[in-house]
């Protein structure tokens, strides 16, 4: 492989394995009985590009906490027990909005549906070049659905 490919696939796993949000509930708290509705984004939007590694990575507003909680358990998922982590990937664009956010590999009953909301929501501070220029950065988050 070529060094340059080895040093942005090793950037991108070390951003994973840094963006990674635990969600836990205790059995018992109210929540829906349906699993949330998303309209599905049909096509991708094309963001022309968009980079994998910069120098300022983006950076969650209101912090992990924040975003961690909007997140509601669905109710299916906690009456059939389902626990585990939802894979998302996106793209947060020069405004710091989210676009083509997408399951990566997710654990169903309603889980990859709420982890989808929840990223579609947020607002980041863009990523940014050494110049300072904020340009469209695709990032991966894993988000952990835990019952206690």
């Amino acid at each position: 492989m070529k060094p340059r490919l080895v040093i942005s696939l090793a950037a991108l796993f070390l951003l994973s394995a840094c963006m990674d949000a635990t969600i836990t509930q205790e059995i018992g708290h109210d929540t829906p009985d349906e699993v949330p509705e998303i309209s599905p984004e049909h096509e991708m939007e094309d963001l022309g590009t968009v980079y994998n590694l910069v120098h300022s990575t983006p950076v969650v507003i209101g912090g992990q906490g924040g975003l961690m909680g909007n997140i509601k358990y669905p109710t299916i998922a906690r009456k059939a027990n389902v626990e585990g982590r939802v894979y998302v990937k996106f793209v947060v664009d020069k405004n710091g909005d989210v676009r083509n956010a997408q399951v990566v590999r997710g654990i169903g009953a309603g889980c990859d549906e709420e982890a989808l909301r929840v990223i579609r929501l947020a607002k980041f501070e863009p990523g940014r070049l050494e110049d300072g220029e904020a340009v469209n950065t695709e990032l991966s988050m894993s988000i952990m659905f835990k019952l206690r």
